[in-house]
């Protein structure tokens, strides 16, 4: 969506608030992230009642609900106010107890596919400590269905944890993305919010040099892992078609080396963070494309399933493609329509 749209609050039964409940967005801007939270601000006239307000959303000319989110505290001074919008997602930014080691009465783990982690996640753990978060959403998990089971990757352990930390390792380790979906209840005329993670398992080939790009990399991310459990050691290197292997190859080995240690008692605990820890740096790459261009408005149909594979990522061998995940979508009431590809978070130069 991009130009004039419509702003409303809502409480957090989704009752629209205020005499009018549809104000006019003088500005708004909206970055969508796949691995991130997603940033939102909307400006708009005076907004008379915004006591009970939970969500904002983002409507289109015509009505559609385009994006929703917390509001946060909206801010007004003078006749304008600003609404700064919270990812829903953010629901899940929780450190409570974490029990991946969960077992059934017959010894069995509970968590022994890509479906039941994910539903564990976004609904069970909750549950199993007794936690309500305030507020009604659906999950839809079925697609991770599709998911080979990594157990290698999973630490079978229990401990604080942050919740929304793990559904992004996890993200990394199997291709998948948690995005926001709603609903109307057409008798009630009221929302409802689904959370659902699928695949990236679609991709589209871009040649760089047809389009208005900008890119940015970090090369000095950590590529080998050394897991050990003080007498026994294993190494895992994170290659440049971003897999993860034990074999040192030096045609797919990354360099400068950056080497990290776990140690854990638990072997098999020390190579799931090790395995952990270089998908959470796989794809730290960043490309920005212009839609706006003739040939960026042919990449219009992109959302959080695509990679794109970038013919001409090396300037030295154009020959070779690198593939990078769709990470974000940026518009804005000024006709901003903007794709980045790649999961280099905007405070890289701040991590590790």
């Amino acid at each position: 969506m991009m130009g004039t749209g419509f702003i409303c609050l809502y409480d957090h039964s989704f009752k629209a608030l205020g005499t009018w409940t549809q104000h006019v967005a003088k500005e708004w801007s909206l970055t969508r992230k796949a691995f991130e939270a997603d940033d939102f601000t909307a400006t708009c006239s005076d907004w008379g009642n915004s006591k009970n307000a939970c969500f904002v959303g983002l409507h289109t000319p015509s009505g559609t609900l385009e994006y929703i989110a917390f509001c946060g505290i909206p801010v007004t001074k003078g006749k304008l106010t600003t609404v700064t919008g919270c990812d829903c997602r953010h629901v899940f930014n929780q450190d409570i107890h974490v029990c991946l080691n969960k077992q059934t009465t017959n010894g069995s783990y509970s968590i022994l596919d890509c479906p039941s982690l994910f539903s564990y996640l976004l609904k069970g753990v909750f549950a199993e400590n007794g936690i309500s978060l305030g507020i009604d959403y659906e999950i839809d998990v079925s697609d991770t269905g599709f998911c080979a089971w990594n157990e290698a990757a999973i630490a079978r352990e229990s401990s604080i944890s942050n919740i929304w930390d793990l559904i992004q390792k996890f993200n990394a380790v199997y291709n998948t993305v948690m995005t926001v979906e709603w609903s109307v209840d057409s008798g009630t005329n009221v929302y409802s919010l689904k959370f659902v993670v699928r695949r990236i398992y679609q991709s589209r080939a871009l040649k760089l040099s047809d389009y208005d790009i900008v890119m940015k990399l970090n090369q000095n991310t950590i590529n080998r892992v050394v897991a050990s459990d003080g007498s026994t050691s294993v190494t895992y290197y994170l290659y440049n078609d971003n897999s993860v292997g034990m074999t040192f190859d030096s045609s797919k080995c990354l360099f400068p080396p950056r080497i990290f240690t776990i140690v854990d008692e638990d072997i098999d605990k020390a190579k799931a963070k090790a395995i952990e820890k270089l998908n959470d740096n796989r794809f730290q790459d960043r490309v920005t494309v212009d839609r706006t261009t003739k040939l960026g408005s042919t990449l219009s149909d992109l959302n959080f399933t695509y990679f794109g594979d970038l013919a001409g990522y090396n300037a030295a061998d154009l020959s070779t493609s690198k593939r990078l995940p769709v990470s974000a979508v940026k518009t804005d009431s000024k006709g901003m329509n903007k794709i980045e590809f790649g999961r280099l978070s905007d405070y890289w130069f701040l991590e590790e």
